[in-house]
């Protein structure tokens, strides 16, 4: 009946709201209130759009993988999950911003002062550049060079995408403290509403198979993931492993300290 059909209706929109309610709750320490709001509201907007453009995006990538004898893989929740994106966000708050206890005073003088810089700090999920993100596999080096040049000879006017930035951790000066070698381009795509940055992951088959425990569970422990979040605050820097010499102590004149320390007795 059309009073059943409303009745369902108004109970979806219920439990939408009270969804979009969680999704969007929590302050941040670095903005406060209202500031927090607008920030994950934003968040969850560049979420929605980016999980809408996920299938078109892969579809862009797997004929590339395919000429190079490569195979495309992408994330088995599609894109970057919701609390990581969250996270990420609030990482490239402190960054902008430093430490939450100092940087109240840095978005109070924003808002003051610079309507623009204020904006740009609201919606920090734009630096966020891996919520789209596949991965291209390659049984030898040679599938991921030719599948690296096909994407630097694309341009964006005539492809529909177009390289921004490379990171080669196949560098020999690439530091990575799980051993763990990539190499990751940051990709321009054009799809049916807005350009979408993609990071492509270019992965070795047989690195590509022990990644899990070469960068996944090292990665998570170092990062705090397994702690609870009251407790990061207490994790101590890694030591210096090469720390600054000491400063030699000063030299001292025993037989003038002596003739001082009489010269102090006598007048007492």
């Amino acid at each position: 009946s059309i009073g059943d059909s409303i009745n369902a209706w108004y109970m979806g929109g219920t439990r939408a709201i009270a969804d979009l309610k969680q999704l969007v709750s929590g302050v941040s320490e670095s903005l406060g209130m209202s500031h927090s709001l607008f920030m994950r509201c934003d968040a969850l907007y560049r979420h929605t759009i980016c999980a809408a453009n996920q299938a078109n995006i892969c579809q862009r990538f797997a004929p590339i993988a395919a000429r190079h004898s490569s195979e495309l893989r992408c994330r088995s929740g599609g894109v970057k999950s919701w609390p990581r994106l969250i996270a990420r966000a609030e990482e490239a708050l402190e960054e902008l911003l430093g430490p939450p206890a100092a940087a109240g005073d840095a978005v109070r003088s924003l808002a003051m002062r610079d309507p623009v810089g204020l904006n740009l700090i609201r919606t920090a999920a734009c630096f966020v550049t891996d919520i789209n993100a596949v991965s291209i596999v390659g049984d030898v080096p040679e599938d991921l060079q030719g599948t690296y040049e096909e994407l630097q000879r694309c341009s964006f006017a005539v492809d529909g995408m177009q390289v921004l930035r490379i990171r080669n951790g196949f560098h020999p000066v690439s530091e990575d403290m799980s051993g763990y070698r990539d190499l990751r381009l940051w990709v321009a795509v054009q799809c049916p509403g807005p350009t979408m940055v993609v990071e492509v992951q270019l992965h070795l088959a047989p690195l590509y198979e022990m990644s899990s425990m070469m960068a996944g569970l090292p990665r998570e422990i170092r990062l705090g993931h397994f702690d609870y979040p009251h407790m990061w605050a207490f994790m101590a820097p890694p030591p210096d492993p090469d720390p600054p010499p000491r400063a030699p102590p000063p030299e001292v004149n025993t037989k003038e300290a002596s003739s001082k320390k009489g010269a102090a007795k006598k007048k007492r």
